[in-house]
């Protein structure tokens, strides 16, 4: 991934989302690129065998070896799958291996059209509120006083003592409700992205990771902060330290420590997330230490250095092999290589 020009200057935020949607279509434009290479030198179909159920997925083979460690070293060895052209991945889920396959071919997922979306709906929403009556403001500014005393009222109701220290004992981190037994619509995507970026990891597909991290620091970067901790214990779960995608939620909760009491608005959800922080941190392990090392609070004000600016990717991007398209068919086609060229001849 290249870093490209700096757009993370404080000069114009719109500035920035331009040059991250030309980088996104080079990215895009070259992935077709190679697809196009890929798939033009060998036709070959794989088929993939996914689940306890075995689910069939059918995907050309070139692309699985090319943009995949763990698919080249499965098709293009000595081992049965390459006489074979199949696969069987029964401890891995349906969907996110249709995922995958979806971006081999188009180079987008699922869950890039579902950050789109959320960015149209938060447009939208500046529209209509830029649209608004001179009226509905008046309207407002009256019944401001009366609705800063009842916010008063709830803040103090809700508000813990701040003498008060929280207690959290080994029996109440134990009871940490498990993210997959939770309704979690508010951090559903951040999930998902998360999940497909270990699948990437495990398939050894560098391309894939890198995708659904700009993804990631793209979502973040749109909303400002790391607010939940679901997607930060699932991480943690699933992945071993020196993680590209722990070394992020180290940084985002570096950058705002998610227990400050400035962070929450003191709604009885903002309380719950809070309290659910400090049971996850109270397990210690290496989350804690990661934040211990790189600081809870802070908070920074120049983004040029945050993580999700430009500038700043490259650290959580996984290396790429330095190898072309006509080089790596050259090396696992030799056979479609030299019919092509007896063939012109």
């Amino acid at each position: 991934m290249s870093s490209g020009q700096d757009c993370d200057s404080n000069k114009d935020y719109f500035d920035c989302k331009l040059k991250n949607v030309k980088e996104e279509l080079r990215l895009r434009r070259e992935h077709g690129q190679y697809v196009h290479a890929l798939i033009s030198a060998c036709s070959d179909i794989a088929t993939l065998y996914v689940g306890k159920d075995k689910t069939q997925i059918r995907c050309h083979k070139i692309l699985l070896g090319f943009f995949s460690r763990f698919f080249e070293s499965a098709l293009y060895s000595n081992f049965a799958e390459a006489a074979s052209g199949e696969v069987h991945l029964p401890e891995d889920e349906v969907q996110p291996i249709q995922d995958f396959v979806s971006w081999l071919y188009s180079g987008q997922s699922p869950q890039e059209l579902d950050v789109n979306e959320d960015v149209d709906d938060e447009d939208e929403s500046d529209e209509n509120m830029s649209d608004k009556d001179a009226s509905d403001e008046e309207l407002s500014d009256e019944n401001a006083s009366d609705e800063d005393e009842s916010d008063e009222d709830e803040f103090d109701e809700n508000r813990p003592d701040k003498g008060e220290q929280d207690v959290i004992t080994p029996q109440a981190a134990d009871a940490l409700p498990n993210y997959e037994d939770v309704k979690l619509d508010d951090c559903k995507l951040e999930l998902e992205l998360a999940s497909r970026w270990l699948l990437g990891d495990k398939l050894i597909s560098p391309r894939f990771t890198n995708y659904l991290m700009n993804l990631l620091l793209n979502n973040y970067g749109d909303n400002g902060r790391l607010y939940f901790s679901w997607e930060v214990e699932f991480a943690y779960n699933n992945t071993v330290a020196g993680s590209e995608l722990r070394l992020l939620f180290r940084d985002l909760i570096a950058i705002d420590g998610p227990l400050r009491y400035s962070r929450f608005r003191w709604s009885a959800a903002d309380f719950g997330e809070r309290d659910r922080w400090v049971l996850l941190l109270a397990k210690g392990g290496d989350l804690i230490e990661d934040c211990v090392l790189g600081g809870f609070t802070n908070l920074e004000e120049d983004i040029t250095l945050l993580p999700w600016a430009r500038r700043n990717r490259q650290k959580y991007m996984q290396k790429v092999a330095d190898i072309s398209v006509e080089e790596w068919i050259r090396i696992r086609c030799p056979t479609q290589v030299a019919t092509e060229a007896s063939s012109s001849s």
